[in-house]
């Protein structure tokens, strides 16, 4: 459970709950905020998919219920794949 406190708490305002669904991997996704306006440092999900997909990730945001598409630096969000009816 790399990423998340003790606690499973998500203690950051801007990260959420990510699982991986090619490896069942659970981080949080999500970005440090921009200090320069033109750099900003790959988030846990960018640099899972790197290490495990070679750049290509297919994650769950639990918080939002979507699906984030990772393809190297891009990305799209999808409808997701799991419904409460």
């Amino acid at each position: 459970r790399e990423g998340l406190s003790e606690d499973g708490d998500d203690e950051d305002g801007g990260f959420e709950t990510a699982i991986c669904l090619l490896t069942g991997a659970v981080m949080k996704s999500g970005t440090i905020r921009r200090t320069k306006r033109d750099f900003r440092p790959p988030g846990a999900c960018t640099l899972h998919a790197r290490k495990v997909g070679s750049g290509i990730g297919i994650f769950f945001l639990v918080q939002k219920c979507t699906i984030l598409l990772m393809h190297n630096n891009k990305s799209a969000y999808s409808s997701s794949l799991y419904v409460d009816e």
